[in-house]
């Protein structure tokens, strides 16, 4: 075996960037990629960056990037003869994945029904903007990077809230490359059911809904409005914690949370910091209300003096080392070129060199996850332009191979598969999330006799005037409460955690008791899959080594997340999101041009990342089992699950020794390209402009006809190099219209823009709901209110929510009893010694 996909053949028909990183991913695990490029190569090959910034098709840095170890061949769909050719390579595929506009392939008589018939059980993937129909996707609306995550991601409330807000992606294609992941997952999963049932089917992906249901705070901030009307806001640094976000040090920026994600750990970090040579830290640490004095104005102007008087001449790695070390969540806020060098990421062997003809060799992110039993083979540059013509020839002029009859039965795709998660936080319950919404069978195993931190908050102390007051300011951080009211059972009602937990099960079962870990060995007898994402030393201390998992079920799938690995000299480094994403270089790339790492505000775009790769590495180990029967572990840092997202940028260094100074909003070569103010509180339009015609159709709706004919703006490196002035023209014309007007007034003379849309806005927003996004969904402790749906759609599997939030125990009795095989008295028994329960053991909630 040479990687978990050997032997599956996909068709790529797909340019630029989203459907190139789909099928990058599943080249580089093994699967052979076809790329049927039009004439004149994919437009990617054209979007730079180059060696010596010298235009390159064959060394576009995004090329390269994006497309290893694929085949390219040059065919025509507009041609007859080279349409029939791609007929027979969709004959041979197991996959096609397209980006055409809606009914564009059916208009060439090359759509999924005639697909079906060259090959009976495919897959068809279609990318758009907006999907396959709906209002924007009938008005031709245009979509790019920034304008989809100011449509539907987390633009408006990313930045300072004294300046612009800011998209995400650091000069690259955030958004572009999570619905690149999503549509790689999607596929997979149709896949799933292809190979059990014969099953095919069109899987619609909507770039747009791929940031709606982001997990990088769309979703759970969405839900967080739902539930009580809060809009979020931008923070200004220190606005949430006074200990909490990046600060400046002897050598750049380090991001330290000081309450560790959890108030008890704050007396370490003001220790850590020197306070108590100033102040009684414990009697600070015994006050009940601790969190709420360090945020009064004269003890917080105490603690960051002294905060900063320590960080004073100290380097950033060896800042974020000392609190790690005190079990604290810390940092680095590192720039591309301090991050190929970490020695973490060396010592792991995460870089490798792949020599091009047009580049020579260069060194590029690695693997996203490390397979036990089926590793990634060895990585193969992007092709040259029709460099494989003779190859894709001869495989389209191949015999259709024998397929088995598809069945008659069409259910969900993942149904039958069982997993088990252990997971925290975001990224591992996104990833669970993702698959039990295709029909998964997915089991939180979670303890009642002690708390997971940062995922269902139960360790917070709250109340409903507090959580008024988090409202009124704008904080939807961990999460609030139907009517802000944290209730009886707080833990069962937190949006942030029910975002993710619908379609799921619960159990509640402490691994780390003997008794618990053997009822959890039996558990896993039963399943398909294993997930977690905890410090590695806590399933240390749990006991659950992949080998005695392994002895449980041997045909086992386990799937680790730490946030570095579990080797090297980070192994054991705590993390949320917006600490990996400092550490990777994104934070540094994406701040503001004039301003510094702590006004781009806390973002969680590596655990959107990392969910969507952990549910794909799954699917992958998932495909080799059914084929082997060989059952596997898989290692997925978070860290190295987001650097990928970062290649283009990377590639650049490593070209032009290059190291990304700070991007904002900016592109690299289209300018307008930014966030610009409209008339009311917080209304923002993003602004795109490509081509001189777009310049001009920019010009004509804001009634500036001047601006065409200015030598600063006469042609697209003009404008580029005068930016900030055209900027600033821009801004005053914006501001006097409504931001909804001005999107539409802009589409319609062909221009990329769209509001920076605020959760009310997506509520209302008539393509959502034409597609059902939003759905209704019941569950015992909230009562009854909407959630974000499944977020593509697969054209003969309709699909919807099917339960609400997992509420913690809520399914004992099917697992004890019908999995792991207790008796009704040892069920009871359990329960009488609070080892299993719907609420937590005495004593181990915090006072409220």
């Amino acid at each position: 075996m040479t990687g978990p996909l050997e032997g599956l053949c996909i068709l790529d028909l797909t340019t630029g960037v989203a459907g190139p990183f789909a099928t990058k991913l599943m080249a580089d695990f093994g699967a052979r990629v076809v790329k049927v490029e039009p004439p004149g190569g994919d437009p990617s090959r054209r979007d730079g960056p180059f060696p010596g910034d010298i235009e390159n098709p064959e060394a576009s840095g995004r090329f390269l990037f994006l497309n290893t170890n694929k085949e390219s061949v040059v065919l025509d769909l507009e041609d007859d003869a080279d349409r029939r050719v791609i007929e027979g390579l969709v004959a041979q595929a197991d996959a096609v994945l397209e980006d055409r506009a809606p009914g564009r392939l059916s208009t060439l008589g090359l759509g999924y029904e005639r697909m079906k018939v060259l090959r009976p059980g495919i897959v068809l993937t279609s990318i758009t903007p907006w999907g396959q129909d709906g209002p924007f996707a009938e008005a031709g609306y245009l979509l790019t990077d920034i304008t989809a995550q100011a449509f539907g991601g987390p633009m408006l409330w990313t930045g300072s809230p004294e300046k612009r807000p800011l998209r995400l992606g650091g000069g690259g294609a955030n958004a572009l490359y999570q619905a690149g992941a999503v549509s790689a997952l999607a596929t997979m999963i149709a896949l799933f059911r292809q190979g059990h049932e014969g099953v095919g089917d069109h899987v619609d992906i909507s770039i747009y809904e791929t940031q709606i249901g982001s997990r990088d705070r769309a979703a759970p901030y969405v839900l967080n409005y739902i539930y009580n009307g809060t809009e979020p806001k931008r923070q200004s640094p220190g606005a949430i914690v006074v200990v909490t976000g990046t600060r400046p040090c002897a050598d750049g920026y380090v991001n330290i949370r000081g309450d560790g994600g959890n108030g008890p750990r704050l007396p370490v970090f003001l220790r850590m910091i020197g306070l108590d040579e100033v102040m009684d830290v414990d009697e600070l640490a015994a006050d009940p209300n601790i969190m709420a004095r360090i945020k009064d104005p004269e003890t917080a102007g105490i603690i960051e003096a002294i905060y900063l008087k320590w960080l004073n001449g100290m380097p950033k790695r060896d800042a974020a080392i000392a609190a790690q070390e005190l079990k604290l969540i810390a940092a680095p806020v590192n720039t591309l070129r301090d991050l190929i060098a970490e020695p973490h990421f060396r010592d792991r062997g995460l870089w490798e060199t792949i020599d091009h003809p047009a580049t020579g060799p260069l060194e590029y992110p690695g693997r996203p996850a490390i397979f036990g039993c089926s590793p990634r083979p060895p990585a193969r540059r992007a092709p040259l332009l029709d460099e494989h013509r003779e190859q894709v020839l001869a495989l389209a002029g191949l015999e259709a191979p024998a397929r088995p009859p598809a069945t008659d039965e069409r259910r969900l795709p993942l149904e039958g598969l069982r997993i088990a998660e252990i997971t925290v936080a975001w990224a591992g319950p996104y990833s669970t999330q993702l698959l039990a919404e295709w029909g998964a069978e997915v089991i939180r195993v979670e303890p009642t006799s002690r708390i997971q931190p940062a995922t269902r908050w139960a360790e917070r102390v709250t109340t409903r005037q507090m959580e008024l007051e988090r409202g009124a300011a704008g904080i939807s951080s961990r999460g609030s409460y139907p009517d802000y009211e944290p209730g009886d059972q707080q833990w069962n009602r937190n949006s942030g955690f029910n975002s993710q937990a619908r379609n799921k099960r619960s159990v509640s079962m402490d691994v780390m008791d003997d008794e618990g870990r053997q009822h959890f060995l039996e558990l896993i007898k039963h399943c398909d899959v294993f997930i977690e994402n905890n410090v590695p030393e806590t399933i240390d201390r749990m006991g659950i080594s992949y080998e005695l998992l392994r002895e449980a079920n041997p045909d086992i799938i386990v799937v680790r997340m730490p946030a570095c690995g579990l080797s090297g000299p980070y192994a054991s480094w705590r993390s949320f999101g917006t600490h990996v994403e400092g550490m990777i270089g994104h934070q540094y790339t994406r701040c503001y041009p004039d301003g510094h790492p702590d006004e781009a505000g806390d973002v969680y775009s590596a655990d959107a990342a990392g969910g969507t790769l952990a549910a794909l590495m799954i699917m992958f180990a998932v495909r080799h089992r059914d084929r082997t029967g060989e059952g596997q572990m898989i290692e997925m840092p978070l860290a190295e699950a987001f650097i990928p997202y970062m290649g283009e940028l990377l590639l650049d260094l490593g070209m032009n020794d290059r190291d990304p100074s700070p991007w904002g909003n900016l592109h690299r070569t289209h300018a307008p390209h930014n966030s610009y103010p409209c008339d009311g509180d917080e209304a923002w339009v993003a602004i795109e402009a490509e081509t001189d015609e777009q310049f001009a159709g920019i010009c004509a709706v804001l009634e500036m006809p001047e601006l065409v004919a200015d030598p600063r703006f006469a042609d697209a490196k003009s404008r580029k190099a005068n930016e900030a002035a055209l900027d600033r023209l821009l801004d005053a014309k914006t501001v006097a219209f409504e931001k909804y007007d001005l999107f539409r007034r802009l589409q319609a003379a062909g221009v990329p823009a769209a509001p920076l849309q605020n959760a009310a806005d997506r509520l209302r927003c008539p393509h959502l709901a034409a597609h059902h996004i939003f759905q209704e969904v019941h569950q015992e402790a909230t009562g009854t209110h909407l959630n974000i749906g499944p977020y593509w759609r697969m054209a003969g599997t309709p699909n919807r929510i099917r339960r609400g939030a997992a509420m913690i125990g809520q399914d004992n009795e099917y697992v004890y009893r019908e999995l792991v095989g207790l008796t009704a008295d040892h069920l009871r028994d359990l329960e009488d010694r609070h080892l299993v329960g719907t609420t937590f053991a005495p004593g181990v909630l915090p006072e409220r």
